[in-house]
């Protein structure tokens, strides 16, 4: 799969309430509307503190899509004050 980068907003979500997979998640919308758990290579897709910071932030995620998720191999903040 080839890397690509996309720019949206992460959200922090519980996801799965009430089944074994219930956990808190970092969902990604893109800016084109496009919905993706993310997660990074050997870690489970909930609870990653890895995402805590970038919370209802607006970023930049590199790394490979695959269906609904997104391994992340890097995260940036978007910088707004560039136009």
């Amino acid at each position: 799969m080839a890397t690509i980068t996309l720019q949206g907003t992460l959200q922090l979500r519980a996801e799965n309430v009430g089944s074994k997979s219930e956990g808190r998640y970092a969902i990604f919308l893109t800016d084109e509307g496009n919905e993706y758990t993310l997660y990074r290579a050997g870690n489970m897709p909930m609870g990653d503190p890895y995402f805590d910071p970038y919370d209802g932030t607006s970023v930049t995620v590199t790394g490979e899509e695959e269906e609904r998720y997104f391994r992340v191999e890097e995260i940036k903040l978007c910088d707004h004050s560039k136009k």
